[in-house]
């Protein structure tokens, strides 16, 4: 509910709007509720209420049409599985800025071998706030990547850094999708309420001459839509 003392009435009630889209209760092309019934449902002013749904729609949420109401109007960020890469170029050549937050990092030992151990969540920047879209886990090889643990990984790409510190590129990835439920800390992380199917990717990655680079596991918001794409072959 919005309270009187904490932030601004429009940006709680923008916040509501904003999670009822994220959990699914508003679907893409769905109206939501009129001015009256926000004011009735939420005790607001008409002019709180069109302040929010205009931050809502300026953020490309949602989309006002005279005479008939507002909409949800969602552009799907669509991810190509095919051209699988980093999430950082992947961001910048949809002309979008990419935000990582570092959710751990240390040195851990497998099977006798050193490991940088990187977990991060991965998202956009929008204008009001970041839409988180992706867990990131990497293992990278220490043997390999000398002092890697060293880069700030919250400002830096973790293939960009590859390239220029090491001159290694990654070139191919073997991956595997499978479905899971994710648990409290993914719906805090992810921002999303539901317990709902999310997209899990788990597989390695290679430079040149098969050398594999990183294991990594990519767990993927609700709020990210994927396009698959593949040869078929008669």
């Amino acid at each position: 509910m919005i309270d009187n003392y904490s932030i601004p009435k429009y940006v709680q009630l923008q916040n509501i709007i904003k999670q009822d889209i994220i959990s699914g209760k508003y679907k893409n092309g769905d109206m939501i509720p009129s001015e009256s019934s926000l004011m009735k449902k939420y005790c607001v002013t008409r002019t709180t209420i069109r302040k929010a749904i205009s931050n809502l729609s300026n953020a490309g949420l949602v989309k006002q049409v005279q005479g008939k109401g507002t909409f949800v109007n969602l552009c799907d960020i669509k991810h190509n599985m095919w051209n699988f890469g980093g999430f950082t170029d992947y961001a910048i050549n949809k002309y979008e800025i990419p935000v990582s937050k570092v959710l751990e990092k240390n040195i851990i030992v497998k099977d006798n071998k050193k490991f940088f151990k990187l977990v991060r969540a991965r998202g956009i920047k929008k204008e009001l706030g970041i839409s988180w879209l992706t867990i990131d886990s990497s293992l990278i090889p220490l043997s390999i990547f000398k002092n890697i643990d060293k880069h700030d990984f919250s400002k830096e790409s973790l293939y960009h850094v590859m390239k220029k510190e090491y001159k290694i590129f990654p070139k191919t990835a073997s991956l595997e999708l499978n479905s899971v439920i994710g648990d409290n800390k993914t719906k805090e992380i992810l921002e999303y309420t539901e317990d709902i199917p999310l997209i899990k990717v788990t597989g390695f990655v290679y430079a040149e001459d098969n050398l594999k680079i990183e294991k990594l596991e990519i767990l993927y918001s609700p709020n990210m839509k994927m396009k698959i794409v593949t040869n078929i072959n008669e």
